[in-house]
């Protein structure tokens, strides 16, 4: 004769929306850059896991969606990124062992959206961009073709 298991703890359900967590994502890697006392530091005294000025470090472990990123890279740079949400929820891993500097995160973001076929597009002024798919881009192109 068996014994019943225990009826399991009940599941609890986060009450965060996809855009709170995203921002706790963002805020617990930015927090520690820009606090009083990692400041104040010389560059000599930091730990090798602050990254210096006009650098980021990112210590992540497995994957990270895409929105996570670009919600990183639009509030470190001060730019507008526009993107649809099938995009944002792609994934990508990154391994950086070292901080990234501010001026490389552009590269970083281009790089890791041509992973999924998608580009990173000026739209307008200089702190407006525009994620698109690499297909669609296409067919813009041979729209605009002249004689067509």
């Amino acid at each position: 004769m068996t014994t019943p298991l225990p009826n399991p703890a009940p599941v609890r359900r986060s009450c965060l929306t996809a855009a709170a967590k995203r921002a706790a994502i963002v805020a617990s890697i930015l927090l520690p850059i820009f606090t009083p006392s990692a400041l104040a530091q010389p560059m000599r005294d930091r730990s090798p896991s602050t990254p210096p000025p006009g650098a980021v470090s990112l210590d992540l472990a497995g994957e990270l969606e895409l929105g996570i990123l670009i919600d990183l890279i639009s509030d470190r740079l001060g730019i507008n990124i526009v993107s649809s949400s099938q995009a944002e929820s792609k994934k990508i891993r990154i391994r950086a062992p070292e901080s990234i500097p501010d001026a490389a995160l552009m590269s970083l973001l281009e790089l890791s959206l041509r992973t999924h076929d998608l580009i990173l597009a000026p739209a307008g002024d200089d702190h407006w961009f525009t994620i698109l798919d690499s297909k669609d881009l296409l067919k813009l192109r041979v729209r605009r073709t002249p004689g067509q």
